[in-house]
């Protein structure tokens, strides 16, 4: 009795396994745009859906609070982080610019320079707010890009932010202000 379980058993797992590798399969054959669109859609769903719980249970105020703190924290480990493994060793504001595009990079955010410009195109954040018409969302990017920035350069310098989700195609830039 249990030789006939055991051979069922090991029929089905192999027909999991397979069933395994196809879909590794096809998943491979997605772009790496495609792979990052998604991740970056259910990344944001989730600080979205949080978020609207936070606002509803806490209040407007404090949840603003509550994920400035937080986000900010995780732009200065990613800082750290970022030029630790790129090499960068000055803290200024070129290397500031410069880690803020290799984290944009490494997140999958797909940039493109318009004048002397570096502008972010359709950042989930951006994306993400303008279909739930939340702009609490784009300062999400503002907090952590400010906490990179005081990770490299202390409280010298701030990106200000400035989001364009109205456009077809959301955008996003950062300016360097000394304060």
């Amino acid at each position: 009795m249990f030789l006939c379980y055991d051979v069922i058993t090991m029929e089905i797992n192999e027909r999991k396994l397979e069933e395994l590798k196809r879909l590794e399969e096809k998943v491979k054959k997605l772009s790496e745009k495609e792979r990052t669109k998604f991740f970056g859609k259910f990344f944001v769903g989730v600080i979205s859906a949080l978020m609207k719980r936070l606002i509803r249970y806490e209040g407007y105020s404090v949840t603003k609070s509550i994920l400035k703190r937080e986000v900010t924290e995780i732009g200065k480990r990613d800082a750290k982080n970022i030029m630790k493994i790129f090499g960068i060793k000055e803290k200024n504001p070129e290397n500031v610019s410069r880690s803020l595009k290799l984290a944009a990079l490494v997140l999958g955010f797909k940039l493109e320079v318009i004048g002397d410009e570096t502008y972010v195109k359709e950042c989930p954040f951006a994306v993400m707010a303008k279909e739930t018409n939340e702009p609490l969302l784009t300062e999400i990017c503002d907090w952590y890009c400010n906490g990179m920035v005081r990770e490299i350069v202390g409280e010298e310098y701030f990106w200000e932010g400035f989001h364009n989700i109205n456009k077809e195609v959301p955008e996003c830039y950062y300016k360097a202000v000394k304060r």
